[in-house]
Protein backbone atom coordinates (compact mmCIF):
# COMPACT_ATOMS: atom_id res chain seq x y z
CA UNK A 1 0.00 0.00 0.00
CA UNK A 2 1.69 3.02 -1.02
CA UNK A 3 1.53 6.04 1.77
CA UNK A 4 -0.47 9.05 1.45
CA UNK A 5 1.05 12.06 1.66
CA UNK A 6 -0.43 12.87 4.84
CA UNK A 7 1.47 10.26 6.35
CA UNK A 8 4.38 10.70 4.58
CA UNK A 9 4.26 14.36 6.34
CA UNK A 10 3.65 13.22 9.86
CA UNK A 11 7.00 10.83 8.99
CA UNK A 12 8.48 13.85 8.14
CA UNK A 13 7.31 15.90 10.90
CA UNK A 14 8.33 13.13 13.73
CA UNK A 15 11.57 12.69 11.86
CA UNK A 16 12.58 16.76 12.35
CA UNK A 17 11.30 16.95 15.53
CA UNK A 18 13.88 14.03 16.46
CA UNK A 19 16.06 16.14 15.15
CA UNK A 20 15.46 18.71 17.63
CA UNK A 21 13.22 21.11 15.55
CA UNK A 22 10.15 22.23 16.78
CA UNK A 23 7.11 21.51 15.12
CA UNK A 24 6.74 25.52 14.69
CA UNK A 25 10.29 25.12 12.61
CA UNK A 26 8.74 21.98 10.89
CA UNK A 27 5.97 23.93 9.80
CA UNK A 28 7.82 26.68 8.59
CA UNK A 29 9.55 24.59 6.54
CA UNK A 30 7.05 23.01 4.79
CA UNK A 31 5.47 26.08 4.11
CA UNK A 32 8.50 27.40 2.39
CA UNK A 33 8.77 24.09 0.47
CA UNK A 34 5.27 24.91 -0.45
CA UNK A 35 5.18 28.47 -1.94
CA UNK A 36 8.63 27.55 -3.58
CA UNK A 37 6.90 24.28 -5.28
CA UNK A 38 4.10 26.27 -6.37
CA UNK A 39 5.94 29.13 -7.94
CA UNK A 40 8.52 27.18 -9.52
CA UNK A 41 5.80 25.49 -11.10
CA UNK A 42 3.71 28.57 -12.47
CA UNK A 43 6.74 29.91 -13.91
CA UNK A 44 8.14 26.62 -15.69
CA UNK A 45 4.55 26.54 -17.12
CA UNK A 46 4.36 30.07 -18.14
CA UNK A 47 8.21 30.09 -19.72
CA UNK A 48 7.03 26.51 -21.40
CA UNK A 49 4.07 28.88 -22.90
CA UNK A 50 6.04 31.68 -23.92
CA UNK A 51 8.58 29.55 -25.92
CA UNK A 52 5.96 27.63 -27.36
CA UNK A 53 7.07 24.45 -26.32
CA UNK A 54 5.07 21.02 -25.27
CA UNK A 55 5.34 19.51 -22.18
CA UNK A 56 7.74 16.88 -23.81
CA UNK A 57 10.33 19.52 -25.34
CA UNK A 58 10.20 21.27 -21.73
CA UNK A 59 11.11 17.89 -20.19
CA UNK A 60 14.13 17.46 -23.15
CA UNK A 61 15.50 20.79 -22.22
CA UNK A 62 14.92 20.00 -18.16
CA UNK A 63 16.39 16.71 -18.90
CA UNK A 64 13.55 14.91 -17.37
CA UNK A 65 10.95 12.82 -18.58
CA UNK A 66 7.71 14.46 -19.71
CA UNK A 67 5.70 12.61 -17.03
CA UNK A 68 8.49 13.83 -14.13
CA UNK A 69 7.76 17.55 -15.87
CA UNK A 70 3.91 17.30 -16.13
CA UNK A 71 4.18 16.46 -12.36
CA UNK A 72 6.45 19.36 -12.09
CA UNK A 73 4.36 21.79 -13.61
CA UNK A 74 0.91 20.94 -12.14
CA UNK A 75 2.96 21.04 -8.56
CA UNK A 76 2.78 17.17 -7.59
CA UNK A 77 6.77 17.78 -7.13
CA UNK A 78 9.46 19.87 -6.85
CA UNK A 79 12.23 20.79 -8.90
CA UNK A 80 15.60 18.91 -8.21
CA UNK A 81 19.11 20.31 -8.71
CA UNK A 82 19.17 19.38 -12.87
CA UNK A 83 16.10 20.31 -13.62
CA UNK A 84 16.33 23.58 -11.89
CA UNK A 85 19.60 24.88 -13.16
CA UNK A 86 18.44 23.60 -16.77
CA UNK A 87 15.56 26.06 -16.07
CA UNK A 88 18.05 28.86 -15.19
CA UNK A 89 20.43 28.05 -17.64
CA UNK A 90 17.30 28.56 -20.48
CA UNK A 91 17.02 32.14 -18.93
CA UNK A 92 18.80 35.37 -20.31
CA UNK A 93 19.16 38.32 -18.47
CA UNK A 94 16.38 39.84 -18.30
CA UNK A 95 14.39 36.71 -17.98
CA UNK A 96 16.65 35.76 -15.03
CA UNK A 97 15.32 39.16 -13.08
CA UNK A 98 11.75 38.73 -14.25
CA UNK A 99 12.25 34.72 -12.64
CA UNK A 100 13.74 36.55 -9.10
CA UNK A 101 12.01 39.40 -8.80
CA UNK A 102 8.28 37.89 -8.23
CA UNK A 103 10.26 35.07 -6.19
CA UNK A 104 11.52 38.00 -3.32
CA UNK A 105 8.52 39.54 -3.64
CA UNK A 106 6.95 35.37 -2.52
CA UNK A 107 9.12 34.94 0.64
CA UNK A 108 9.24 38.40 1.60
CA UNK A 109 5.41 38.13 2.27
CA UNK A 110 5.91 34.50 3.64
CA UNK A 111 8.76 36.36 6.17
CA UNK A 112 6.15 39.40 7.01
CA UNK A 113 3.79 36.92 8.17
CA UNK A 114 6.19 34.74 10.08
CA UNK A 115 7.10 37.90 11.95
CA UNK A 116 3.25 38.76 12.22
Amino acid sequence: KRASWEDALKELIMLLVAQNLSETEVFLVELYKSVIRRYLSEYACSLREKRGLTQAEMAERLHITERAYSDLERGVYCFSTVPLVSLLLMLKSDEFEEFIEPLRGEIAKLEAGEVA
